[in-house]
């Protein structure tokens, strides 16, 4: 993961702790990793959203599980977007689309995450409702949640994306949020 940027919302999970005892034992200072701590996590959510912020979340997604031991849960939220003005109309063949572009671009983020680190164990999911929401509600019993910095919202001269600031903002667990 070489030029990756990322910001931890939690640093102490993050923090490597030895896999194994000094000097063949344990100190009371330092006591072994539980499975929220150190190595030890059982589910890292990811969101995806087929941008290069979102593919970068992936990609370090899929290393952390490896290194964690932990599942993966790769979301792709989508909704009808809002009409904007009196007269916005969106074509059937673009709202029809809708479903059938998340569940593509969730087989092809799994289909990733297992060419990157084929040990992990990978589920994909393309679930209608606003990203934030959806992502926060996955994440209801997971270790981590992993976002792109930005998404493909128009508005890329932000630090953060709207749906990665509430995620950020809101989550029951550390969150990572990768540029």
């Amino acid at each position: 993961m070489k030029g990756r940027r990322f910001h931890l919302s939690f640093c102490s999970i993050l923090s490597r702790r030895p896999s194994s005892p000094r000097n063949g034992s344990w100190t009371e200072m330092e006591s072994p990793p539980t499975e929220t701590e150190g190595r030890w996590l059982k589910t890292i959510v990811v969101g995806v959203d087929g941008s290069k912020h979102a593919e970068a979340a992936l990609e370090f997604a899929a290393e952390e599980a490896s290194l964690r031991g932990a599942r993966l849960l790769i979301v792709f939220a989508w909704e009808i977007p809002m009409a904007f003005g009196p007269n916005a109309v969106y074509s059937s063949e673009l709202l029809k689309g809708l479903p059938s572009e998340a569940e593509i671009t969730v087989q092809w983020a799994v289909a990733r995450a297992r060419e990157l680190q084929p040990q992990v164990a990978c589920e994909g999911k393309a679930i209608e409702g606003h990203p934030a929401a959806v992502l926060l509600k996955e994440a209801e019993h997971a270790d981590m949640i992993v976002v792109g910095s930005r998404g493909r919202g128009g508005f890329s001269s932000l630090l953060l994306g709207s749906v990665s600031q509430q995620v950020v903002h809101h989550a029951p667990c550390p969150v990572v949020v990768v540029r």
